[in-house]
Order: structure tokens, then C-alpha cells, then sequence
């Protein structure tokens, strides 16, 4: 099973697209285990306890491909709604509209969808017809998209890493939000150059003060506007000798200037053999794709 997993930015493009002014946001409740196996695919996740060998009746977590296979399953729920009045991602359904009269119509359609495939929500975990939603470590409004602060505050309580393996959690956790800071792969630097291969760690200056500009930036990051199709883009493009990046931004209702992305990227030892001239164009090619949905 290689059904794709929305790409976050297509997701919060497509809510900018709408030009939402209300949202809610859906949680099933325990959605893998609402949904049958296969009979001939049920021996692929069978295991043996002291009691014997047993066999799971409901899709499990932790199989490879069972995200795939969900995210399969709630787009044919949501046929014809989805990346329309509906955004789902696995198990989380992000409903959004124009007005609260439209917004009652499009919770109705996706209440009528979800109990004709006998799927239940977890009410807990719902959030109705509000003008901030928190959807997929973010917040959501119709300004645009920032960090979740309930998860940017679990980095600015990270401990110093002492291994590579709590330094690798660390850079997880910071490369989820990393559109938001200006420059993160050249902030990063030195902490990747740990993970590497023959790389002893040993934790110095450079190391600390990345950490550190890491964590601040992440714990006070911008709002980043939507994408606009009908506007023209403002890039600015810088490089140095280990790094290219990128300011994506358009101008608002009222000609101020709002940030869409921030990119950039390392040079690697062949890239930095070219002419300073073109690694702005590297860049642009590389990533421009990535900050806005075509």
C-alpha cells in the first residue's frame, strides 16, 4: 500500500485557498481500530503470547503501511468533500468555511459520511466552529499558520543533548516547524554534523549556541500567511559560502508584507564549486515547490 499522506503545506495551502473564517476540527476515536482487516491479510500481523497465536480484527498501530491504508479509507469516506469544505489527515478532519450558515451545512455532510461508514469521533478531542483551531501541531485562524505553542514549549524544555540519539529527537522535533525560522539549516549545522557517521560527539561552543538560537526561535515564532495565486510573490534570495536561503512573501489587503516560508539548505562540496551567482537559482529550484501548492 502506497497511498500518500497529505504534504502539510499542501494542507495549510488549501486552507488558505478556501478563505476560511470558521473551522472545526475532528478526531476519531481510536480510528484505526474502527476499521476491519482483511481476511487474508490478518495472519501479516498475528503474534504469539504464552496463551498462543491471535490475530487482529481491526486495523492495528504500528504496522507500516497502516497509515497509508487510513488515510485510503477516509478519503473514500470523504469523497467529494475533501480538499473542498474537508482537509483530512489520518485521523484528523479539519472542516472550514466561509460563514457559520455554511459551516452548519459542511458539518452536516461530513456527520452524514462518517455514520454511514459507522465511524465515531472522540468528542474530547473535537474543537466546533471556532476562528482558531489547533490542527496538526499548528494553530489555525484565517491570518494564516503558526507553531502549536503546547509543542514549541516541549523544545524550550528540551535538556542539553548528551548523545546522539536524544540529539536526533531534539532535530526532530525542531525540523517539523523549520519553515518558521529564517536560516534553520546554517542555525542547525553544527548540531547535524553530530549525527554523522565517524562524527565523535563532543558537545562544544558552537554546538550550545545553536541549541540555544534554536530553541529561542522556535519559542517565538511568526504567523505565516496563506499563499495567493491571484497576488504576485516577493522572494528574496541570500547566500553564503555554506548556505542558500530564502524569504517567501506577498502583500496584504492593507500593502504590508507577510512572510509565506522561510527556506534554505546547506551546500553541499559540489554545490560550493559553482559560481556564487547561481545558488540562489539552486535554491529557488530546490525548494520554491515546497512553499507553494501548484
Amino acid at each position: 500500500m502506497h497511498f500518500p499522506l497529505p504534504l502539510l503545506e499542501d494542507v495549510f495551502d488549501a486552507v488558505g485557498e478556501s478563505e476560511a473564517q470558521i473551522f472545526s476540527v475532528l478526531d476519531l476515536f481510536s480510528g484505526f481500530w474502527q476499521v476491519p482487516m482483511d481476511p487474508d491479510s490478518k495472519h501479516k500481523a498475528a503474534f504469539v503470547t504464552h496463551h498462543g497465536v491471535y490475530q487482529w480484527k481491526k486495523l492495528p498501530f504500528g504496522l507500516m503501511n497502516a497509515p497509508a491504508s487510513f488515510q485510503l479509507v477516509m478519503a473514500e469516506v470523504l469523497r467529494g468533500l475533501n480538499w473542498k469544505h474537508a482537509l483530512v489527515y489520518v485521523d484528523d478532519i479539519l472542516i472550514l468555511s466561509k460563514n457559520f450558515q455554511d459551516h452548519l451545512d459542511h458539518l452536516q455532510d461530513v456527520f452524514h459520511r462518517l455514520r454511514t461508514a459507522n465511524m465515531r469521533l472522540k468528542p474530547s478531542k473535537c474543537d466546533f466552529a471556532a476562528q482558531k483551531v489547533t490542527y496538526l501541531g499548528h494553530v489555525i485562524t484565517k491570518d494564516g499558520v503558526q507553531a502549536d505553542p503546547s509543542k514549541t514549549e516541549a523544545i524550550s524544555q528540551f535538556p542539553c543533548p548528551r548523545d546522539v540519539s536524544t540529539l536526533r529527537g531534539f532535530l526532530g522535533l525542531c525540523n517539523y516547524y523549520r519553515r518558521f525560522v529564517h536560516g534553520f539549516a546554517k542555525i542547525a549545522a553544527p548540531l547535524n554534523n553530530l549525527l554523522k557517521k565517524d562524527v565523535p560527539f563532543t558537545w562544544s561552543k558552537q554546538c550550545e549556541d545553536a541549541f540555544e538560537s534554536l530553541k529561542h526561535a522556535l519559542t517565538t515564532p511568526p504567523i505565516l500567511a496563506y499563499p495567493s495565486m491571484s497576488k504576485p510573490f516577493i522572494v528574496s534570495t541570500d547566500a553564503s559560502g555554506s548556505a542558500i536561503g530564502y524569504i517567501l512573501g506577498q502583500r496584504d489587503s492593507c500593502n504590508r508584507e507577510r512572510v509565506i516560508a522561510y527556506g534554505d539548505d546547506l551546500l553541499t562540496k559540489w554545490k560550493r564549486n559553482g559560481l556564487y551567482q547561481k545558488e540562489s537559482a539552486l535554491l529557488l529550484l530546490k525548494q520554491f515547490s515546497h512553499s507553494v501548492r501548484t
